[in-house]
């Protein structure tokens, strides 16, 4: 797996499920992934409560469906804030 695929996981796989299913990450690398992903929709909910433009969709849903891969590995990140 590349850099970027930790780095930008959204550009990389469509769901968490995908990520969940990747049979060339450890579950270290799983939850690395997950935990990026989630941070980056953190940020991006960020900006777009001050009025900056970010991804289109429903990134709450979104937030919800990572969360819950990297609670199905264990690993429990809800209590993470976006860093700005």
């Amino acid at each position: 797996m590349s850099e970027d695929h930790k780095l930008n996981p959204g550009d990389h796989y469509g769901s968490p499920a995908e990520v969940l299913a990747d049979g060339t990450l450890s579950q270290d690398g799983k939850i690395e992934v997950l935990t990026n992903w989630a941070n980056d929709i953190r940020l991006l909910q960020v900006a777009e409560e001050e009025n900056m433009p970010g991804a289109a969709g429903d990134l709450a849903a979104r937030l919800a469906e990572v969360e819950q891969a990297l609670l199905s590995l264990g690993h429990d990140d809800t209590a993470h804030d976006a860093k700005a």
